[in-house]
C-alpha cells in the first residue's frame, strides 16, 4: 500500500498527522494508532517527521516486494540484506523513492537500488532521523505480535533475541551526524551578497519581482526581520501585530503551538525559548509602515498575523516564503549564491555577530550567552556553535592563505 502524509486540524487548534492510501485516501490503521499512542504531544514537526519515516519505510517496502506486516504477524523480522537495503533507500530524497516504487525507474535486483549522486541523496542528519524512527515503528509492530503470544502463552524468548538483532542492526546503520561534516554546511551571505539582496527586495527598486504595493512591502519587511534579528522563519510567520510595542521599539518572539486562530495546516513553530528583542529605528519604521498600508487593504483585516496573504487575507505560509526567495535568486542570478533561503539569513546575522564579538572583545563565555539569549536557545546547549562555523571557516581561510605566502616569500 502506497501512503501520503495528511494533517488534520482539531478544534483546539491541534496538528495531528495521519497517513491515508493513495489509492482510497482511508487511514493506514496500525501507523494512526501508533502515532496516537506514542507521538501524540510532540511537536507538530517531529510528528511530521515520523509520520513521513513511516511513508519512505512502506515506499521501500514496495519496492522490495515485502509486506512488513506479514512477515512480523509470523515472528520473522527483517533480514541482514533487508536491513542494508532499507538504509540505502533511506539516503534518497522521498521523490525517488517513489518513482522506484511505482516502477518508473527499472530496478536491476530486488535488493540493490541505483547509484547515488548528491542530486538524490539526502543530509546525514536526515537519514539518522528516518533510521531511528523507522526503528522504533518496526519495534511497535513487532512487539505487538509478540504481546499477543506471549498472552496466548508461547515462550518468547527467542522471538524477543530476534528482534533485539534488528534492533541493533537497524541502529548500527545510523550514519554519525556531522561534526566533522562541515563541506556542505549552510553558510551565511557575503556583504556584496546582502546588498544585492536588499537592491532587490527594495520597494522602490526597478528590479523588484513583484508587482504589488503591498506584497512588495511586506516581503521588504520579511528580509529585513529575518536579517536584522536573526530570527527563524516560523517565528517570523507567526508573528502578530499585538507582539510589537513601538513605544519601546521592541518585539515578543513568542511560542504559540497548536493555535486555534492559526488555520494553516503547516503551522509555523518557534523552536526557542520566548524573548524580546530590541529593533533600531530604521526596522521599527519599516514594520510601522507596513502595518498602516495593510490595515488599508480589506483582507488582511481577517486576522492580527503580521504577514498575509494579498488575496485572501490568510497567514503566509513557508510555501510562499519558499517562493519570495526563489524570486530573489532568478532576478540575482549569479550575484546571489544558490544557498540563499530564508535560512540562510539566520546564519548571515550569527556571521555579523561573530564579528562583532571579535571586534568587541567579547570571552566566549560572554558571546555564547549573549548569543543564546538572541537565538533562543538554552544556554550551554552547544547549539550555538553550529552557527559560528562560518566564520570561523573565514578566519581559517584569512590565517592559511597568510601562511602560504610566508613559505612562498621564503
Amino acid at each position: 500500500m502506497e501512503l501520503t502524509q495528511k494533517t488534520i486540524v482539531f478544534e483546539s487548534g491541534e496538528r495531528f498527522p495521519i497517513l491515508v492510501s493513495i489509492e482510497n485516501r482511508e487511514p493506514h490503521f496500525p501507523s494512526t494508532v501508533f502515532l496516537a499512542q506514542y507521538c501524540r504531544g510532540k511537536a507538530s514537526n517531529t510528528m511530521r517527521a515520523i509520520a513521513h519515516s513511516i511513508v519512505h519505510l512502506h515506499l521501500w517496502s514496495n519496492w522490495i516486494d515485502l509486506d512488513i506486516y506479514g512477515r512480523f504477524s509470523t515472528n520473522k523480522f527483517l533480514t541482514i540484506s533487508e536491513i542494508e537495503s532499507l538504509a540505502s533507500a533511506f539516503r534518497l530524497k522521498t521523490s525517488l523513492l517513489r518513482q522506484l516504487s511505482s516502477g518508473k525507474v527499472i530496478r536491476s535486483s530486488a535488493r540493490h537500488f541505483p547509484k547515488i549522486d548528491d542530486k538524490h541523496a539526502v543530509l546525514p542528519q536526515t537519514i539518522a532521523s528516518r533510521l531511528r524512527y523507522a526503528e522504533t515503528y518496526l519495534s511497535y509492530i513487532a512487539k505487538n505480535h509478540i504481546h499477543e503470544q506471549a498472552l496466548n502463552g508461547k515462550n518468547i524468548s527467542d522471538i524477543h533475541t530476534a528482534l533485539e538483532v534488528m534492533q541493533r542492526g537497524i541502529l548500527s546503520r545510523v550514519p554519525p551526524v556531522g561534526k566533522r561534516a562541515q563541506i556542505h554546511m549552510r553558510l551565511g551571505l557575503r556583504e556584496d551578497e546582502v546588498q544585492r539582496m536588499l537592491q532587490i527586495v527594495h520597494p522602490e527598486s526597478r528590479q523588484n519581482p513583484w508587482k504589488h504595493d503591498l506584497v512588495k512591502h511586506r516581503n521588504f519587511l520579511l528580509i529585513s526581520i529575518l536579517l536584522k534579528l536573526g530570527i527563524r522563519v516560523g517565528e517570523a510567520l507567526g508573528l502578530k501585530i499585538r507582539d510589537f510595542d513601538f513605544r519601546l521599539n521592541r518585539v515578543m518572539i513568542l511560542r504559540r503551538p497548536d493555535d486555534p486562530l492559526d488555520n494553516r495546516r503547516d503551522e509555523p513553530n518557534t523552536k526557542t525559548y520566548d524573548r524580546v528583542l530590541l529593533m533600531d529605528p530604521e526596522l521599527t519604521s519599516i514594520v510601522h509602515k507596513y502595518i498602516l498600508r495593510r490595515g488599508r487593504h480589506r483582507a488582511s483585516k481577517v486576522n492580527d498575523f503580521l504577514f498575509t496573504s494579498l488575496s485572501n487575507g490568510a497567514p503566509l505560509s513557508y510555501d510562499a516564503v519558499f517562493y519570495v526567495f526563489k524570486s530573489i535568486r532568478r532576478v540575482a542570478g549569479e550575484d546571489i549564491t544558490r544557498q540563499l533561503c530564508a535560512h540562510s539569513l539566520r546564519h548571515t546575522w550569527n556571521d555579523r555577530f561573530s564579528e562583532y564579538a571579535e571586534a568587541n572583545g567579547l570571552s566566549n563565555a560572554e558571546e555564547e550567552k549573549l548569543r543564546s539569549y538572541l537565538c533562543g536557545w538554552r544556554e550551554a546547549s552547544g547549539t550555538a556553535a553550529v552557527y559560528t562555523k562560518r566564520y570561523q571557516k573565514k578566519r581559517a581561510d584569512e590565517v592559511s592563505l597568510k601562511l602560504q605566502r610566508r613559505f612562498s616569500n621564503a
